[in-house]
């Protein structure tokens, strides 16, 4: 009568939430040198529930912690069937894993009793059902890491034979697939002739290669029989192939004329670019050898206003703008030019007087180093209104640090003439030739 009163009291009673988490993984975290809190989810009934194991990465090498010793557990509101965290005593760096599992010991601690009401307690059958619950989770962890055979093959045998009937044999599979043992070949059961014995006793590979009468392979041979294709070969051994693109670095000298079917590139270090010269008629002159010839080159004029000249004096042209500059060779500053390479260079000049006085003397002229290299003066005979425009023009053989600029001189009696700026009027041209 008791225990069917307890069973119907049992069916009233309302059912308690599950407090088991249905996945359980264990936890393997790598060590970072800093951190000590492991959270996991999952939960256990007691602390001694949980396993930490430290794991060498290395080797594989396993080490069980101790609780209390090396390591606590705690959970909000001591609840750890929600999940827990582990605080190791000590940190672990990244040569080390630390995993927590569940070792939930397979035995039964619950003492089903009535209470006073005469009811079972509901607590009690929770705490059982969880445990029960863990076990399985565990059971079904550990067999997830185990060999197992498809559950679609069918008639397969996995049974061994009998103890007295495998010693010094391995465990294989027949020709269909099922279980079976192996005879092993035990040691000193192959015959080796003599000759083989004392390849065997040779002290290294280096010796038994010498033994077996095989050729020393060179460190360099080594870097490209490893190689997977031939392109990767060409390019170990520096070597060109027949089709295809490649850049070529390095001078290469031919014994004959060099044929090439198609137009082909040069670097600009090649023996036909710019940095190698020709020096005979049969020298090839690229494009680039040809265009760099003409350099430097620059063009200067004033943009500020230049009035009022004092007559009878030479006067530099404020060549402040440069409308090209092929090397960075224009001094705005100072209102020259130092082309900065040896040779000889075209120099033109021209100055557009403005506010000019008829019948009076204008003049143009390169100074070159600081002295006066070529002077063109014109006397002007038409009317006042009209500007007059001075050309000055020579060839001058430069030295790497010589420069050149623009002057102007008027001989009118009066200080009122004018310069006309702009990139047309007055200006200054270096050219290579």
């Amino acid at each position: 009568m008791k225990l069917t009163k307890a069973f119907l009291i049992l069916a009233l009673v309302t059912a308690a939430s599950a407090t088991v988490n249905d996945n359980y993984v264990p936890s393997h975290t790598l060590g970072n040198g800093s951190t000590t809190t492991f959270s996991v989810n999952w939960g256990i009934i007691e602390t001694s529930d949980a396993v930490v194991i430290i794991r060498t990465v290395a080797t594989g090498d396993e080490d069980t912690l101790t609780e209390t010793t090396d390591y606590s557990i705690s959970a909000v509101n001591n609840d750890l069937s929600a999940g827990f965290t582990v605080t190791t005593v000590q940190t672990y760096t990244s040569t080390s894993q630390i995993s927590i599992l569940r070792g939930i010991p397979p035995t039964q601690n619950s003492n089903l009793t009535e209470s006073e009401s005469g009811t079972l307690r509901e607590g009690s059958l929770e705490d059982a059902y969880d445990k029960l619950t863990q076990l399985v989770q565990d059971i079904i962890e550990v067999n997830g890491r185990q060999i197992t055979i498809p559950r679609t093959d069918e008639g397969i045998t996995v049974e061994l034979v009998a103890s007295v009937l495998r010693p010094n044999m391995v465990i294989g599979t027949d020709s269909v697939g099922n279980i079976t043992m192996l005879t092993a070949v035990p040691e000193g059961s192959v015959s080796i002739s003599a000759y083989m014995q004392t390849v065997n006793a040779a002290a290294d590979a280096d010796a038994a290669k010498v033994l077996l009468e095989i050729p020393t392979i060179t460190a360099f041979a080594e870097t490209y029989l490893d190689d997977a294709t031939a392109a990767l070969t060409r390019t170990t051994l520096g070597a060109v192939g027949l089709t295809g693109d490649e850049t070529i670095a390095g001078a290469k000298t031919f014994s004959s004329a060099a044929i090439f079917s198609v137009a082909s590139t040069f670097a600009d270090s090649s023996q036909l670019a710019s940095s190698a010269a020709p020096t005979t008629d049969a020298d090839i002159v690229n494009k680039k050898y040809s265009d760099d010839q003409h350099l430097p080159y620059a063009r200067m004029y004033p943009t500020a206003a230049q009035d009022n000249l004092t007559d009878v004096t030479w006067t530099i042209m404020v060549l402040d703008t440069d409308e090209f500059d092929s090397g960075a060779i224009t001094d705005t500053a100072n209102y020259d030019i130092t082309p900065a390479v040896a040779g000889q260079y075209l120099v033109m000049g021209q100055i557009t007087y403005t506010n000019v006085i008829a019948d009076k003397s204008y003049a143009a002229q390169l100074f070159f180093n600081g002295s006066a290299a070529k002077t063109i003066a014109t006397v002007h005979t038409g009317a006042a209104t009209t500007d007059v425009t001075v050309n000055v023009c020579d060839v001058i053989v430069f030295d790497a640090d010589d420069y050149v600029s623009l002057r102007g001189r008027v001989e009118v009696g009066v200080n009122t003439v004018d310069i006309n700026v702009g990139t047309t009027d007055t200006f200054l041209v270096l050219y290579r030739l």
